[in-house]
């Protein structure tokens, strides 16, 4: 099976400065969309969420023993960024909620944030954004692979921390269909630069390149998955479907600019949905 492997694009972006004031915002927004554990205390038991959190305590510690690479810092910072643009601005509707995953779901399942969409018909769809956001190709092909080889045993996300105040609903989440998204280092530069000088910007433009990134990995998944896997391929066209409905209609007249990245992975995607139609 073909496997996703664009060019690598490496090169620092941002002067030193610049950097360390996206260090401190994102430190920052870090503190503003941490999640709580006291509902999933009360849900769960204390106990059962101290054994949760004693499994990934030595991981977090390994992490935060050593310096931060830099394209590992730079991950942070988009996720953040990510998050606080992509909440106030609405990326995924007027009707919707972006939420931080739990340190117990980031590490054990692979979940960073989920996206929950209330459609039309006021049913509830969530998208996790997993593994990390990532401005590098060799980083989204890595990701883009371990997904796809997980469509192709039926499996998709979940996540055992989820609490969301639009729907009021804590406890697990099952059956997501799992996303990589990300931004070329060109619209990277820019949308950070934003993100610290004009915070109050929804800039859209840059939700849009991610958006068709994440409808072009659902069709193509679902592709994959097939009538071998229908609950899989069921999900992803179902997160699709509302993905499109909302480019249509919320999006409708934003120029949304060319990103390389994106580029890459769409033109992977219809190759698979070629490959298995």
């Amino acid at each position: 099976m073909e496997r996703f492997t664009p060019q690598s694009h490496n090169q620092e972006i941002f002067h030193p400065d610049v950097l360390k004031t996206l260090v401190k915002k994102t430190i920052e927004t870090n503190d503003r969309y941490s999640i709580s554990l006291q509902p999933f205390i009360e849900l769960y038991g204390m106990e059962t969420v101290k054994k949760d959190y004693a499994v990934i305590a030595e991981r977090l510690l390994k992490h935060f023993d050593h310096a931060l690479s830099g394209p590992e810092k730079m991950g942070h910072i988009f996720e953040n960024a990510f998050l606080d643009i992509g909440s106030r601005g609405k990326w995924f509707g007027e009707k919707s909620e972006l939420v931080r995953a739990s340190k117990f779901d980031d590490i054990i399942n692979g979940v960073d944030m989920i996206a929950t969409i209330v459609a039309d018909d006021d049913s509830a769809r969530h998208l996790a954004i997993a593994s990390d956001l990532t401005f590098s190709f060799p980083g989204v092909s890595e990701k883009f692979n371990k997904i796809l080889n997980g469509v192709r045993q039926g499996k998709m996300a979940q996540v055992k921390y989820f609490n969301s105040e639009l729907l009021h609903v804590t406890g697990q989440l099952r059956n997501i269909p799992r996303t990589v998204v990300g931004l070329d280092v060109e619209n990277l530069n820019s949308f950070l630069l934003k993100w610290i000088k004009e915070p109050e910007l929804a800039q859209l433009k840059y939700g849009g390149v991610m958006l068709n990134q994440i409808t072009n990995q659902c069709r193509a998944f679902a592709a994959v998955a097939g009538k071998k896997q229908e609950l899989v391929s069921e999900s992803y066209n179902r997160a699709a479907d509302i993905i499109d409905t909302l480019l249509d209609q919320e999006y409708k007249g934003i120029e949304i600019p060319p990103d390389k990245l994106a580029n890459a992975v769409a033109k992977h995607s219809e190759r698979l949905m070629d490959e298995y139609a």
